[in-house]
């Protein structure tokens, strides 16, 4: 197929690869999965993909909220599973979304845990962020693409447990953060910089050591901050929870998926680095393995779907030395904390724990 020809529904490659990857996104509450039944400790939905999902989820409706753990029966008409919290109003007759955030609103609402809402002082401009208190060690939590603060509610309560301060950041194209100039993400080239300035936030606050917390594209933006920041010099461990790592691969695999040539999806990636001047080979974080100066604690599941954990396995065999990768059999993409959130915090807290003397 030449290199201006279309794929399957009409749509050149560069419609469905490249413009989905470089505009910003925000991945909204569809209210889709219909309630039939909400009882004391249960809650019936109609048979539906992301009612079926095992693990503890977020109940979001457009009055409550909720949070579900187990599926208790399924048929090919409803799903039953028990609800483990109910907020506001969740009742019979209304579509619902279930979130993998397991949480909603802010740290206060979700666990009870006291923060302060703060303004990192960014390139482009003021990045709101959440401030929780803690020791002079500080955890700087990166959300992934499209995705918000709320992102991270489900690993607070971990670093509060082991003593940390967290800085829950944003960067560039967030919806309430400012936008690129070009108004496109640069698929971390320039969002790391975001990073950078929360963490002179930090260290100008206090902050001894820290600690970075990547959640997908959060990954890259935090290993590469670690790698070319002089603020850099200050981190002492990651956590990685579904790291995109290696944007080839990740594209790749969803080329497969959707069944685009494999010399069209090249056209693709060649077009993405001119249209935002980047280097995808720059942005393979397994290229860097040897530059990792610090103890990663990688979670990865093998059902992901939207990056493949193969990248996470290069990173661990590139440095058995730096890397304890947690592959998780069956498990999505961010979805370790929801598989079994009490082994996955006892996981974090344990790695932080060996990073050496508890926080003050």
């Amino acid at each position: 197929m030449p290199a201006g020809g279309t794929l399957p529904g009409g749509l050149r490659p560069d419609t469905r690869l490249a413009a989905q990857v470089l505009h910003p996104v925000r991945y909204p509450a569809l209210y889709e999965v219909p309630v039939l039944d909400v009882g004391n400790r249960t809650i019936t939905f109609a048979a539906h993909p992301d009612a079926e999902q095992d693990g503890v989820y977020g109940i979001v409706a457009r009055a409550g909220y909720g949070q579900t753990s187990r599926v208790l029966r399924c048929t090919r008409e409803a799903v039953v599973r028990n609800l483990v919290r109910r907020d506001g109003d969740l009742h019979a007759g209304e579509g619902v979304t279930v979130s993998v955030y397991g949480f909603v609103l802010n740290p206060r609402h979700a666990h009870g845990l006291p923060y302060e809402d703060v303004v990192v002082d960014g390139p482009l401009g003021a990045m709101p962020a959440w401030l929780l208190p803690g020791g002079d060690r500080w955890a700087l939590v990166v959300h992934g693409r499209g995705s918000s603060r709320s992102e991270a509610l489900r690993i607070l309560p971990a670093l509060h447990a082991a003593g940390l301060t967290a800085l829950v950041t944003t960067y560039r194209n967030d919806e309430d953060a400012p936008p690129s100039s070009d108004g496109r993400y640069h698929l971390g080239a320039t969002e790391w910089e975001d990073v950078a300035a929360a963490a002179r936030f930090a260290l100008a606050a206090g902050a001894r050591e820290l600690v970075l917390v990547g959640l997908s594209m959060g990954g890259l933006l935090a290993l590469r901050f670690a790698r070319l920041a002089p603020e850099g010099d200050a981190v002492v461990g990651a956590v990685l929870d579904s790291p995109l790592l290696d944007w080839h691969a990740t594209l790749a695999a969803t080329a497969r998926r959707r069944r685009i040539p494999a010399p069209l999806t090249m056209l693709v990636l060649r077009q993405l680095e001119r249209q935002i001047d980047v280097s995808l080979d720059d942005l393979d974080e397994t290229r860097h393995a040897r530059a990792l100066r610090i103890p990663a604690l990688v979670f990865h599941g093998s059902a992901d779907a939207t990056v493949p954990v193969a990248t996470s396995r290069r990173l661990r065999a590139a440095r058995p030395d730096r890397v304890t990768l947690v592959e998780l059999p069956g498990v999505g993409h961010v979805r370790a904390w929801n598989h079994d959130p009490i082994a996955y915090s006892g996981a974090v807290v344990r790695f932080l724990a060996r990073l050496g003397n508890s926080p003050s």
